[in-house]
């Protein structure tokens, strides 16, 4: 059994005993449930501790999948291959993006701009959201800025 493998069962041991791990902004969060073995919940504990890269790597791909699904069909921008578009998010954190490539066949000068699908994850990229009311937002305070008057200094320097 290779690493993820052994900390996937470990995971599943925890939610078989009433802990849920979370990824939330950047925390690895457990959660107990008051109906479980408390002994037992902290046995497990104890053995997340001692693989918590392992364990926070894995959660945090799986939050970051199950967050992406939100997300499918947006623009995207890929470190490597430029805009994008993405398409698929697996449980696991991988995500599929389509992207736009330059073809061209062996013998020919032309070349073709054709859709190639390809895996990512979520550190090499970034998704592109229209935030409708943030015109609005920034114009508004803007507004704001100006209307407050500025404290004048007296003084001799």
């Amino acid at each position: 059994m290779n690493r993820e493998e052994q900390v996937s069962a470990v995971l599943e041991e925890a939610r078989n005993y009433g802990l849920r791990l979370q990824f939330d902004c950047g925390l690895l969060i457990v959660k107990r449930t008051k109906s479980g073995d408390s002994e037992k919940q902290d046995a497990i504990i104890a053995e997340l501790a001692k693989r918590l890269a392992d364990v926070r790597r894995l959660v945090e791909r799986r939050a970051s999948g199950a967050r992406a699904k939100d997300f499918l069909g947006r623009r995207i921008w890929a470190t490597e291959q430029g805009p994008g578009t993405l398409t698929d998010a697996a449980d696991d954190g991988t995500l599929s993006i389509s992207i736009g490539a330059e073809m061209r066949r062996y013998g020919e000068d032309d070349s073709r701009r054709s859709q190639l699908s390809i895996s990512s994850n979520s550190q090499s990229l970034l998704i592109v959201v229209d935030d409708e009311g943030a015109d609005e937002t920034s114009s508004a305070e803007q507004k704001h800025e100006l209307e407050v008057p500025r404290k004048r200094v007296l003084g001799i320097f």
